[in-house]
């Protein structure tokens, strides 16, 4: 008796098993999550570059770069900076400069800067032709140093601010 009942209960087991109810299947089988949708960015660039300072703003502007750059110049010439990044402070350097330049009304102003920049301008060639090595750093570093003072004797706002277009 007890071999009936336990072969009719194993019967009955993998019929269940094998057929199976679909509902009682779903009732143990874990649902994806839902997720929300991410939400795609939307940026709209606005273009800074257009805007125009007035030249006193610009010219001001211009010569904190320059003067910075120039600093930084001064600061790799006495440290013993590589020469890559001392080429790359007196282009940026000369760049400020010229603007300073384009911002400039008065021709004798134009004129007067010109010759700084040339003069920078040869010491940038002067450390783009030789090797840091053959290079006096310490009367670059000096000549540096008074072009330097001589625009910031006169080319600051103060001096300049007459002559701006």
């Amino acid at each position: 008796m007890f071999k009936i009942r336990f072969v009719i209960f194993v019967l009955v087991t993998l019929i269940f098993v094998s057929f199976g109810c679909e509902s009682f299947r779903k009732k143990f089988i874990r649902k994806p999550k839902d997720r929300p949708k991410e939400e795609e960015m939307v940026i709209f660039p606005k273009d800074y570059s257009k805007q125009q300072l007035p030249s006193d703003e610009a010219y001001m502007q211009y010569y904190t770069y320059w003067k910075s750059w120039h600093n930084e110049l001064i600061s790799h010439l006495v440290k013993g900076g590589s020469k890559k990044k001392i080429i790359s402070c007196f282009e940026q350097t000369i760049l400020n400069l010229n603007r300073m330049k384009d911002i400039l009304a008065s021709n004798e102003k134009v004129v007067f800067l010109d010759e700084y920049i040339a003069k920078i301008l040869s010491l940038d060639e002067e450390v783009k032709a030789k090797s840091l090595v053959m290079i006096s750093m310490s009367q670059l570093r000096n000549q540096s140093e008074r072009l330097l003072r001589a625009i910031e004797r006169d080319f600051a706002f103060s001096k300049v601010k007459d002559d701006l277009r």
